[in-house]
């Protein structure tokens, strides 16, 4: 009952309280709802959760990285500031409350060389009333392209893997010395000569499988890998073509993901095992959607976030268009997904 009522606030906040016209929806097949927005930054990239539920927000033309409650109205801020950046780009939690993120400064979809980072944001000592945490230098990528997805490498607390969208490759990082290196770098991760330079984005690891998305090439598909080094172990495999899809989310079994696609306004569900996908959600809230994660609570388990930015119409009749940053939550039926 508190999980029926905690949408039917929200769909209601999202259509009332915002007065923001949706008749442009195409396909809802799941309900969607506006849960915050920005008017700058204008577009997200990244979208990760506390363990309070609280949702962590990164934007390639923003040094900052913002906070967001799902459970109260347009409720954001501002929560800390990543140093000498200009834009970040993937974010993870290793550790609970400890995360990492990946700056790099954007120009014309290209990593300016050298802006390459990866920071270490501690908030476990970070109160309720604070707008902050620690944060610290993991180590400069100096030779990566550009910076952009990042997951856990299996259950370990302090290897990483990262994608490089430029230069289509993946490194792994131990965040407990700052030592990386490249680990994959197979063509299907790579860019072909034509569209926009953005290779490998989107990337996350299944048992012994790293699931990626590669934006030029249109791909969705996996890698085996050793869970411990990251290195491959057999061929690479495509699941779905004709899917030029950022960041994603895999279910818990592995089974399906949701892949947001960016520049399409739409959120694609992937029957992984049939190699077959559907289009779940089509909306103008959804013109960027960059990236998705689970809520963690048990009010929205079964809940998506989006991360994206659109252009919206504030009135009825589709007059007074406003430009935004913003977070919509998609409920999908059992099973749940896991980041």
């Amino acid at each position: 009952m508190l999980l029926s009522l905690t949408r039917i606030v929200c769909f209601v906040w999202a259509a009332s309280a915002l007065n923001i016209a949706l008749a442009q929806t195409v396909i809802q097949s799941y309900p969607l709802s506006l849960i915050s927005r920005f008017s700058s930054p204008q577009t997200f990239e990244n979208i990760a959760v506390k363990s309070n539920g609280h949702l962590l927000l990164t934007s390639t033309t923003s040094p900052t990285v913002f906070e967001v409650s799902p459970f109260f109205e347009n409720r954001n801020l501002p929560l800390v500031e990543i140093p000498q950046a200009q834009g970040l780009l993937g974010i993870v939690e290793l550790e609970e409350d400890v995360f990492y993120v990946a700056s790099s400064n954007i120009t014309a979809s290209r990593g300016t060389p050298g802006s390459n980072a990866v920071w270490r944001i501690d908030l476990r000592n970070a109160t309720a009333r604070s707008t902050g945490g620690e944060v610290s230098l993991v180590a400069n990528i100096t030779d990566a392209g550009t910076l952009n997805g990042m997951c856990r490498l299996g259950q370990s607390d302090r290897m990483l893997l990262v994608a490089d969208s430029a230069k289509g490759q993946i490194f792994s990082l131990d965040v407990a010395n700052g030592d990386y290196k490249v680990v994959m770098n197979e063509t299907i991760l790579q860019r072909t000569t034509d569209g926009l330079p953005v290779a490998v984005d989107g990337i996350r690891v299944h048992d012994s499988d790293v699931f990626f998305t590669n934006f030029n090439q249109g791909l969705f598909g996996r890698i085996p890998i050793s869970p411990s080094s990251g290195t491959p172990t057999g061929t690479p495999e495509v699941t779905v073509a004709n899917l030029s899809g950022d960041d994603f989310l895999l279910s818990d079994d592995g089974s399906r993901a949701w892949i947001a696609m960016n520049g399409n306004s739409t959120v694609v569900e992937v029957d992984i095992l049939n190699k077959s996908s559907k289009v779940i959600v089509q909306s103008p809230l959804l013109a960027s959607a960059a990236a998705i994660a689970r809520g963690r609570s048990i009010l929205d388990r079964d809940s998506l976030y989006v991360a994206s930015g659109g252009c919206l119409s504030l009135k009825s009749n589709g007059s007074n268009v406003s430009c935004e940053g913003i977070v919509a939550r998609i409920d999908v039926p059992s099973p749940g997904a896991s980041s």
